[in-house]
């Protein structure tokens, strides 16, 4: 089996990535079913759109901080141990 990367290869990634992003996998919901409660809202089309960006932005930020902070703390576990 040949490990090395060809363009038909990266195609059947990307292919792949974009069919379980429209479509979902198993315990995450597709873009349709992520967008409809959305849809449902008051306002224009681009004021809806904006919205779920934003919530799906602050949640990916809230996930990335969190995750930093067990980083931080795995950091700087060794140097309280060290100087005590």
């Amino acid at each position: 089996m040949s490990n090395e990367m060809t363009e038909s290869k990266i195609l059947q990634v990307l292919d792949w990535a974009y069919e379980k992003a429209v479509n979902g996998v198993s315990g995450l919901d597709s873009a349709s079913e992520l967008a409809a409660p959305y849809m449902k809202q008051d306002g224009s089309h681009d004021d809806k759109v904006n919205s779920l960006i934003r919530w799906q932005i602050t949640k990916a930020g809230t996930s990335g901080f969190i995750t930093g902070l067990g980083g931080v703390i795995t950091w700087t576990s060794p140097t309280f141990v060290d100087v005590f």
